[in-house]
């Protein structure tokens, strides 16, 4: 029988695999679109049956899922149009390796939060252990 840290190790494998998966293929598509809808799609059907084990948002908590929705949105239409102009190998490393200082700028505007050093190491050092998990 598989234990907890075990499933965890798997999935975040798979996650990985996943995830390599749906850049090279957004990289290599003619409809690259079309191709994130399907795969957008394809999560929606994996998520939606949880959403029954879980109780429902407050009100206050939509303008957070609004908001959150909308900016990944952006996020993928430009990665989409990113994959367009430039290498995987150029596109993927800023794509992801933008997070830590989007976090640290909304950080410090946002929740006015005064050691944004703090709060840049913090996501960093978690970007760097997921990379590391990855490629482990």
């Amino acid at each position: 029988m598989i234990n907890f840290s075990q499933l965890a190790l798997i999935l975040a494998l798979v996650s990985a695999v996943l995830h390599a998966a749906n850049n090279a293929l957004l990289k290599k598509s003619a409809e690259r679109l079309l191709l994130r809808a399907w795969i957008g799609l394809g999560s929606a059907c994996m998520v939606v049956p949880f959403i029954f084990f879980v109780p429902f948002p407050p009100g206050h908590i939509w303008i957070w899922l609004g908001l959150s929705g909308t900016i990944h949105f952006v996020y993928q239409m430009l990665l989409i149009n990113s994959y367009r102009l430039a290498d995987l190998s150029v596109v993927y490393p800023v794509a992801r390796g933008i997070s830590p200082v989007l976090i640290t700028i909304g950080a410090f505007f946002f929740l006015q939060e005064k050691n944004v050093y703090d709060v840049y190491e913090s996501s960093r050092k978690t970007y760097q252990q997921i990379a590391h998990v990855k490629t482990n």
